[in-house]
């Protein structure tokens, strides 16, 4: 196949530090939105709201999940540019209408209230739109300049957040404030997403004297259907869409449970819990971004030490996350639901101190799973998704039915850490058998030295912040530590 090669010399591009502090930013925002948007709903709505709108989450999520192909990621790592932003818009127009449709069939079963068919089926609109802003963000990665993500996540955060408590606290609907949400969505999409990868693709022909003109640019926009492409497109696409939907059906299976065995209410409440526990997932998904493209690298170099280095300092950062948020969940845990839920809420604080259990695993031994994709072992990491989905089918029904909500959340604990100590246990499998000395792969070893190299790291850390500190005051290091500086001698 021809391969088609997109003029990006024009387009000025941020650094890798500017880029993953507007990542940071975008998502920390974005996802604090999301945590709002629920405590928004239990106020001024109530718990059943909560329940149907996470079970329209839990539906909608994984279905899209699989129709998106993961087209985003082809994007952003096709950098020979085989396919053109319009062949990627071509297979998204197919696959958002049947995401829909599954989705549509889904409700028709009968299964659900009319009120809670309404909610997922605005939820599915509002993903819809969501799609087409994700292959926008594709051509953002593409061109690196995740800015343009960032402030494009902000502001779909900052109006749902808004619409959503508007539009429940004025009407009581969380229907209409759903569809007031795919709205904007949508406008945001036309007047800042797609316009800004205009101005891009604008940028790039304007340095290409063989292309110009609106009607150039508008014609590697607009969706192209050609079948061979999109056959390639889908077949390159469907494992990572097969591995999103198995994570995420693992993630919404509980949900799912819960309302079918006990209700709404109890599923907004095992929701509101959830969601909290997972607060901190922000930041240790911008350190994956950074850390996995480093341990590609040292994979593909046969650096081991570097490989271990990477990931082992990066699991000790998350897993000291997570245990923080434990302490503080065991000190305050009770003292939060109550401020900010009410005591319906605060009565299950125990139930939220088992899920923020996961925290360790889910921010620290998650970087075990990084480091398997980085060996670039696709299948293994499919088929360990799946045994942890056979698990959670098998335990949540039974601990749920011995412990009610609680069990559920037990059975959670558990298909966690198992997950996690495959991973770890596969990636030291894959890097031993790379090293030259497969004793060198020692996993507790490697994390007393990754403790050291953190703490050296720390104290250079606030070393730099006593220079600057000192610089600030008008004194140098030498100054402030040790008196003056005698002057030096030519």
């Amino acid at each position: 196949m021809t391969q088609v090669h997109e003029p990006t010399a024009g387009v000025r591009r941020l650094s890798l530090r500017k880029n993953f502090s507007w990542a940071l930013a975008g998502n920390f925002l974005y996802a604090l939105c999301q945590v709002g948007i629920l405590f928004v709903i239990q106020a001024v709505g109530s718990l059943e709201m909560v329940g149907a709108y996470s079970l329209a989450l839990s539906l909608c999520v994984p279905i899209f999940l699989l129709t998106n192909l993961q087209l985003r990621t082809l994007q952003t790592t096709d950098s020979h540019r085989e396919f053109h932003f319009s062949d990627y818009a071509g297979v998204r127009s197919l696959m958002s209408p049947l995401a829909f449709l599954i989705l549509l069939a889904i409700c028709s079963s009968g299964q659900y209230s009319r009120e809670t068919v309404y909610i997922i089926l605005a939820m599915g609109f509002a993903k819809m739109i969501e799609t087409a802003s994700e292959l926008c963000y594709g051509a953002f990665q593409q061109h690196e300049r995740l800015d343009y993500v960032s402030r494009s996540l902000c502001l779909k955060g900052i109006l749902s957040l808004f619409l959503i408590g508007t539009t429940i606290a004025l009407t009581g609907s969380l229907v209409l404030a759903l569809g007031l949400v795919a709205a904007s969505w949508f406008l945001l999409f036309v007047f800042f997403d797609f316009r800004h990868v205009y101005l891009l693709f604008r940028e790039d022909h304007q340095h290409d004297t063989n292309k110009t003109g609106l009607k150039t640019v508008w014609s590697e926009l607009r969706p192209r259907w050609r079948r061979f492409t999109i056959w390639k497109i889908a077949l390159g696409g469907l494992p990572l869409g097969m591995g999103a939907l198995l994570l995420s059906t693992t993630e919404s299976l509980p949900n799912i449970f819960i309302e079918w065995q006990f209700g709404t209410r109890e599923l907004g409440i095992f929701a509101l819990l959830m969601t909290l526990s997972f607060a901190g997932l922000p930041v240790i998904n911008a350190m994956g971004q950074a850390v996995t493209p480093r341990l590609a690298q040292n994979y593909a170099d046969g650096n081991v030490k570097g490989f271990q280095q990477v990931m082992l300092k990066a699991v000790l950062l998350g897993t000291g996350l997570g245990i923080g948020l434990i302490i503080g969940t065991l000190l305050c845990g009770e003292w939060f639901l109550s401020t900010f839920f009410g005591p319906e809420v605060a009565v299950h604080s125990p139930l939220l101190f088992i899920l923020m259990g996961l925290a360790p695993f889910k921010y620290g031994f998650r970087f075990f799973g990084n480091g398997l994709t980085a060996t670039r072992r696709f299948s293994l990491v499919l088929r360990f998704q799946f045994i942890v989905l056979m698990l959670v089918v098998v335990l949540v029904p039974v601990m749920g039915a011995l412990w009610n909500i609680t069990g559920v959340a037990v059975a959670v604990y558990l298909t966690t850490v198992i997950r996690a100590l495959m991973f770890a246990w596969q990636t030291r499998v894959e890097l031993r058998a790379i090293a030259e000395n497969p004793q060198d792969v020692q996993f507790v070893r490697g994390l007393i030295q990754a403790a050291k190299s953190l703490t050296n790291d720390l104290h250079r850390l606030m070393a730099m912040l006593k220079t600057r500190m000192a610089g600030s005051s008008g004194l140098t290091t030498h100054e402030s530590d040790l008196g003056p500086v005698s002057p030096v001698k030519r």
